[in-house]
């Protein structure tokens, strides 16, 4: 997996290529970006969702945590995501 900043995010396996495109905001803080990106993705996977909408959702909530000020505090909830 490699996350591509504004670009999105890349996932690779023997047998799959899945991209995410990247979300146009208005970058204020990337700090926690990567965290809040893993924390996500992992939550979902652990919640057994499909691995393409678990990496979707993962890219959306980072691309938003982006939009504040913070790491932890940047962090947005499943529920402003829906």
């Amino acid at each position: 997996m490699i996350t591509l900043g504004s670009e999105g995010v890349l996932a690779l396996s023997e047998n799959d290529r899945i991209k995410q495109a990247g979300r146009t905001v208005e970058v204020i803080d990337s700090t926690g970006a990567g965290d809040c990106f893993m924390g996500y993705l992992a939550a979902a996977l652990h919640n057994q969702e499909d691995f393409t909408s678990a990496l979707a959702l993962a890219n959306l909530a980072a691309s938003d945590s982006v939009t504040r000020p913070g790491a932890a505090s940047s962090i947005p909830d499943r529920a402003s995501l829906e």
